[in-house]
């Protein structure tokens, strides 16, 4: 009983979750999202990479 209880609830909160993000999906209009490049270009030029070997300690 406590495993049909169990997938019980696991269904019941499955369809919350449909029932609370569908509609964010639904509605967002993904042929108008524009992303901002140059900030984005920015944000690479700014960070330094990672010197792995200055990380590891002998």
């Amino acid at each position: 009983m406590a495993f049909e209880l169990k997938t019980t609830l696991a269904l019941i909160s499955f369809l919350v979750i449909a029932l609370l993000v569908y509609p964010m999906v639904a509605t967002t209009q993904w042929d108008k999202l524009e992303f901002n490049s140059s900030r984005f270009e920015a944000s690479q030029t700014q960070s330094a990479p990672v010197d792995w070997r200055a990380l590891i300690s002998d």
